[in-house]
């Protein structure tokens, strides 16, 4: 009967140590898995702000673009009419 017991016991300390196992493997694929979702996040994240802020950067060099060629534009209308009058 104890012989009997301690083979159950054994049995029973056998299958803890395999789910152990078998859990502690899926818990680091499952880490594996979040790293790579983050690390493909952030690369997404970081495209998207590169998207966003390159119009950004034409729009603002175009709007300087336009200024100073308005002011070129202002300033020899002025020329002009200084040398008219």
């Amino acid at each position: 009967m104890f012989n009997n017991i301690t083979a159950r016991l054994n049995t029973i300390e056998e299958a803890r140590r395999n789910d152990f196992g078998r859990i502690s493997s899926e818990i680091n694929s499952i880490n594996f898995l979040i790293e790579a979702l983050q690390n493909e996040m952030i690369r997404h994240y970081a495209l998207a702000v590169t998207r966003r802020i390159q119009p950004i950067e034409t729009d603002q060099l175009s709007v300087a673009s336009q200024s100073e060629t308005s002011s070129q534009s202002r300033a020899s209308l002025s020329s002009s009419s200084e040398v008219s009058a």
